[in-house]
């Protein structure tokens, strides 16, 4: 991954900050989850260390396709694919949730320091 990727991601979190729910990728990864665990997390140890390990396998093959899907897309695209993958990668990384609000906030007014 091209360090420009990174730095594009970082600078789109801290600019925009994290999509809605509805738009981010872990959010749904949430979703799914809880869905699975509320049909599968029950009965015996063995039985929840088994679906539990399951689902967790599922969830990280199903992250790992898409973001490979995503990469080889990407490659096709030229510079516009580095922007792409930038911006993917700015829903799945967390420099804005440890920072505590977007850069945007502040520029806008509504950045309040308590």
């Amino acid at each position: 991954m091209p360090v420009a990727v990174i730095a594009i991601a970082l600078a789109v979190d801290l600019v925009l900050g994290d999509p809605p729910n509805r738009f981010h990728p872990v959010a749904w990864l949430g979703t799914v989850i809880a869905m699975l665990r509320h049909r599968l997390a029950r009965g015996p140890a063995v039985r929840l260390l088994i679906t539990g390990a399951a689902v967790t396998l599922g969830v990280s093959a199903v992250s790992a396709l898409a973001g490979a899907l995503v990469a080889r897309l990407a490659a096709h695209a030229g510079l516009a694919g580095i922007l792409i993958e930038g911006a993917v990668l700015s829903g799945v990384q967390a420099a804005n949730t440890i920072r505590g609000r977007p850069l945007l906030d502040g520029v806008l007014g509504s950045w309040s320091v308590a």
